[in-house]
């Protein structure tokens, strides 16, 4: 069973794989109301609007209060993400506040790339604004068709008669552009083969480094050393391996849950002063499932994780990871 002392090379194709792999997927959960949640959450964080009712307005290019099917998407898209944070009593449809009421405006605008979001929340009685944020809403994340086309270079931009480009279907996925995180964590190895955990203890602690890939991809590099008392010439043992997962993320405002199935692919070295070589080691790869909650402000996050090994070629652990991530490309 014991073979001499190798590295990761042949385990490092299947995360480079999976790499590529993403570049061809998409976020299939972005939608409106997600890039809604991020507005509420930044409101609810303010405090701006703690313990007073909020009447929510639209307002198009032209500051007219529009009626039309996007307008209304977006202020029922902003009330159920606002009573979601319970930041403040919401008013009714078509309520534009009481004389002690805030009201928050959603100002929009389309632009090429999709639409220019602007809220402002000020008192009924108060034009000044209280808070005030902003957000590009992507093509891809609006109702199909309600926006028109990129403005065109011959000549016709602009005129009323411009008529809407339809977009994909409605059952279509709604995808969003490449984004990965990168993590450091702290991760825990329960062990749960009783022999080895006799000898190597209850509790291993180890260090890891991972990535995300549009929160669907997961790879983690992982590491633990235990100093061994009490073995004879065995003097300490190392484990060096790979996690790999596939999840399926559920996007809740600046939340995400997630769970899967997944592969450890990792070996043990047993440093022992009566060996010649000084080592051995051994193969210790599994079958896994993953389960775990991300929370992030802006592109930093923090990533708590909890995994099981159903089947393991020695022992099988339990494991809990949490560390700290930053995002790239959202």
């Amino acid at each position: 069973m014991a073979k001499t002392k190798h590295g990761l090379s042949a385990i490092r194709a299947p995360f480079l794989g999976l790499a590529l792999a993403c570049v061809w997927s998409g976020n299939l959960h972005a939608d409106l109301e997600g890039r809604l949640g991020v507005l509420a959450n930044a409101l609810a964080a303010s405090g701006a609007a703690a313990g007073r009712p909020v009447a929510l307005l639209s307002s198009g290019p032209d500051g007219s209060a529009p009626n039309d099917p996007l307008a209304l998407s977006l202020v029922s898209g902003m009330r159920r993400a606002l009573s979601a944070t319970a930041v403040a009593a919401i008013q009714a449809e078509g309520n534009s506040g009481t004389a002690d009421a805030l009201v928050l405006v959603l100002h929009y605008q389309a632009v090429d790339s999709g639409l220019d979001l602007h809220a402002e929340l000020h008192a009924a009685a108060d034009p000044a604004v209280l808070w005030s944020r902003r957000a590009l809403i992507p093509r891809d994340d609006l109702p199909a068709g309600s926006l028109p086309g990129p403005a065109l270079d011959d000549g016709t931009a602009g005129q009323e008669d411009l008529q809407a480009i339809p977009g994909p279907p409605r059952d279509a996925p709604m995808r969003r552009p490449l984004h990965w995180d990168l993590s450091l964590a702290y991760k825990a190895f329960l062990p749960l083969n009783s022999s080895f955990r006799a000898v190597a203890g209850g509790r291993l602690d180890g260090l890891s480094l991972g990535v995300s890939f549009c929160d669907i991809f997961l790879a983690d590099l992982d590491a633990y050393h235990a100093d061994l008392s009490g073995q004879g010439s065995l003097q300490s043992l190392d484990y060096e391996g790979v996690d790999l997962a596939v999840v399926a993320p559920l996007h809740l405002g600046p939340a995400t849950l997630y769970a899967g199935p997944g592969g450890r692919f990792g070996s043990i070295y047993l440093n022992d002063s009566s060996l010649p070589q000084g080592s051995v080691s051994f193969g210790n790869n599994a079958f896994m499932a993953v389960a775990g909650v991300k929370a992030a402000y802006r592109n930093l996050g923090l990533d708590l994780r909890y995994g099981y090994d159903f089947t393991a070629s020695y022992t099988g652990y339990h494991s809990l990871r949490l560390g700290g991530y930053y995002a790239f490309g959202r």
